[in-house]
């Protein structure tokens, strides 16, 4: 859209100008276009950052406890110690969202995960574990209201 606009403008320009000039002047015009995109997406991807944020801060524990408790609990244990009865079978074992001293196949402990990596574990489940996508069970709103409860946990 944009570019039809300036391209008939420099059209114009073709008939009556130097082509030298009026490459110079598309240039001119290429970066001034490229600039609002970049500006419209950096904008974008802020508010959407910004957006994303608000989400996780919107997590109600006490709601994620109940939904931790009905689909995580069998792995992670009634108190969030990875020490759930299915536990005992699982390698490597489920998170430990209690004990700080606790690291995961990935050498950090869950309270250093980002909220995002955290949403997009719960979200995705996490590739040579136990940990299923929960995704198309669960909403935004109860992965959100989870990750507030996990987060609740941390000593």
């Amino acid at each position: 859209m944009l570019y039809q606009e300036f391209f008939h403008e420099y059209v114009v320009y073709l008939e009556n100008t130097d082509v030298a000039k009026t490459f110079v002047k598309l240039q001119k015009l290429r970066k001034k276009i490229m600039k609002k995109i970049i500006s419209a997406l950096t904008l974008v991807t802020f508010a959407s950052f910004f957006l994303s944020a608000m989400a996780f801060a919107a997590g109600d524990k006490v709601a994620g406890a109940a939904i931790f408790k009905k689909n995580c609990a069998g792995c992670h244990g009634a108190t969030g110690e990875g020490n759930g009865p299915a536990a005992v079978s699982l390698k490597p074992k489920p998170a430990n969202f209690v004990n700080p001293a606790y690291k995961d196949s990935t050498g950090k402990n869950p309270k250093d995960y980002t909220d995002a990596e955290l949403t997009a574990v719960i979200s995705k489940g996490r590739k040579g574990t136990a940990m299923p996508t929960w995704k198309k069970s669960l909403s935004a709103a109860q992965i959100s209201d989870v990750l507030a409860y996990e987060r609740s946990l941390h000593k």
